[in-house]
């Protein structure tokens, strides 16, 4: 379920679930709570903001930029657009994306039967210097300084 607006989404997440410490008056706890699952809660967010600035960056229909789930394996970003297949990770973590995650990528990749066009990957902090080195026209790199272009 996907709601329409982020205050429905917040409520729904955090606050409905520990009404019991609000009506106890442990506001701290709660706010414990928030702060521990904050960057989780956020992550989705920043997920549906990387298919945007993806299908911004190829002219396509923000629509058309989905996330695969199948046989128990999730691709955050999955498009298949003009007989290319593009697939990516979103990352909102405080630690730069290392090559590991490409390589969990392609993995999950040849699981499902395919070999990825291009590999995006999103990134909150950034990325490992092995990963900068592997930038190239299949291999993409999205930090939080890409998503001005959305504005």
């Amino acid at each position: 379920m996907i709601f329409n607006d982020n205050f429905t989404r917040f409520w729904f997440y955090f606050i409905e679930p520990n009404l019991t410490l609000l009506k106890n008056g442990e506001k701290a706890a709660l706010m414990e709570i928030i702060r521990r699952e904050f960057d989780s809660y956020a992550s989705f967010g920043f997920e549906l903001l990387c298919r945007e600035l993806l299908a911004f960056r190829l002219g396509t229909e923000p629509a058309r930029v989905r996330s695969l789930w199948a046989k128990n394996i999730e691709i955050d970003i999955f498009l298949s657009l003009d007989g290319r297949i593009i697939v990516g990770e979103a990352k909102f973590k405080e630690h730069k994306i290392c090559k590991n995650v490409v390589n969990l990528l392609l993995k999950k990749c040849e699981r499902l039967g395919f070999v990825p066009d291009a590999v995006a990957l999103f990134s909150k902090s950034g990325f490992s210097n092995e990963v900068r080195r592997l930038k190239n026209e299949r291999i993409l790199l999205f930090d939080l300084e890409n998503f001005e272009e959305l504005l």
